[in-house]
């Protein structure tokens, strides 16, 4: 019990400090439904600027690991990947169609995913997939597991790349001591601030006599076993108090490990009927599960769907929640689409067997210098951060349209007149805390 609760507070150090830039205690317990925040909020999330001056690095190694339509594939051997993970749920059901994707375009072979029913059978595996022609392994582990996977992979000469989670070293008391590998994600605790920001922003758009002091209520949908997940809820509690909202006002209701549709339609519907002098809710569901179940206990408990808004991270579901004409008080998403997420994650393992870069020099502008992080990252490896966007029921056929045009296929079933490959930035500046 010690070694669990000493990692996930290790955990959630990382995800804080990777939003902040500095150093953030902390916390021993989950967030507490009152309290002050441990993470400083951004601003309210400005309009997407396809024209934007964007400075994603101008090295020569900046711009690699991505596709490349002017390159020829074919120069290379038709390399063999594997997509390994622990479980198999509908995310890497998504990442495995988008490699599939991706090596169609490259002249790869991808035999799909392999999941393991445990740790110890998939370390075991990895020689094997090298005796068996594998040149390069995508890999969803057990984040614990990668020091163990970087060793064995490295000294078979497999090429690999996490996907999901950062691949990192650990001290004997469980605190990271630096990266073993590129990172392609974003900050968990920068996600949950944007969405508590877009939905405040609604509350002030739509609702003439809410008041965040006084009469609107914020619930944050915990996951406190999961530390980016609950990094989610921190950083939303944070742009809350950032934006005057009474703190007694704000909810984290947990799920425990129970990471389902009914466990958060559970929670949320306890805190609304125990807390009903409210007339407005705002609610971040950090994942779409929790959404849903959240739009299921206002419809349930609350009784007024007008007078809710609930945000999350993700797109697919929502998506297909309004295809089929379902609204209900879940109103956007903020979601970088899964074939766009998985472009960097495919293409850095391709350099890495095509001899285009190593893992050391990949991305080079994307090491982060900042001082205050190298203990816990060190200074060798990129951390890519990837741009991400809301989709509204206005505006959700539009970005998905974008993301067949930039990945060049016909994964969502959109083809909005209008949109052109330029309508969405494909890449993010380089944060100056990087600069060191």
């Amino acid at each position: 019990m010690k070694k669990v609760l000493a990692l996930l507070l290790a955990l959630s150090l990382v995800f804080a400090l990777v939003a902040c830039g500095e150093p953030t205690p902390a916390e021993t317990t989950p967030p507490a439904d009152t309290g002050a925040p441990t993470a400083v909020a951004p601003p309210t999330e400005p309009d997407i600027d396809p024209n934007a001056d964007i400075d994603s690095g101008d090295q020569p190694l900046d711009k690699v690991g991505y596709y490349d339509p002017d390159y020829d594939y074919s120069q290379n051997k038709k390399f063999k990947v594997i997509y390994v993970c622990i479980g198999y749920n509908d995310l890497n059901a998504d990442f495995n169609a988008s490699f599939a994707h991706w090596a169609s375009l490259s002249n790869v072979q991808y035999d799909g995913y392999w999941s393991a029913d445990s740790n110890e059978a998939l370390l075991t595996q990895l020689p094997t997939l090298k005796e068996q022609g594998y040149d390069g392994v995508l890999l969803d582990p057990d984040m614990m597991q990668f020091p163990q996977i970087a060793e064995v992979c490295d000294s078979i000469g497999l090429q690999w790349m996490g996907c999901m989670g950062q691949a990192l070293a650990w001290t004997p008391e469980i605190v990271p001591a630096g990266l073993l590998h590129p990172y392609v994600g974003f900050s968990h605790v920068e996600f949950g601030a944007r969405l508590a920001n877009r939905l405040i922003q609604y509350s002030n758009d739509t609702w003439a006599d809410a008041d965040l002091a006084t009469n609107v209520g914020f619930i944050g949908v915990d996951m406190s076993t999961s530390p980016p997940l609950h990094q989610r809820v921190e950083g939303a509690q944070a742009a809350w108090a950032a934006a005057g909202g009474n703190p007694d006002s704000f909810f984290a209701t947990d799920v425990g490990g129970d990471m389902t549709v009914q466990a958060a339609q559970n929670v949320v519907e306890s805190c609304i009927a125990l807390n009903s002098t409210y007339e407005y809710w705002l609610i971040v569901g950090v994942i779409e599960d929790f959404a849903d179940g959240a739009a299921n206990a206002i419809d349930n408990v609350f009784g007024n769907a007008d007078n809710a808004a609930i945000g999350t991270i993700g797109g697919k579901k929502l998506a297909a929640k309004w295809d089929e004409g379902i609204d209900s008080a879940w109103r956007f998403v903020l979601d970088s689409p899964t074939p766009f997420y998985a472009e960097p994650l495919f293409f850095a393992l391709y350099a890495f067997m095509s001899g285009q870069a190593t893992p050391e020099t990949i991305w080079p502008s994307w090491v982060d210098k900042n001082p205050a992080l190298v203990p816990l990252f060190g200074d060798t490896y990129a951390q890519l951060n990837i741009p991400a966007y809301f989709q509204t029921k206005e505006t959700y056929k539009e970005l998905l349209t974008w993301a067949n045009l930039y990945t060049r296929s016909s994964i969502y079933p959109y083809s909005e007149p209008g949109v052109t490959i330029n309508s969405y930035p494909s890449r993010v500046s380089i944060p100056d805390s990087y600069k060191g």
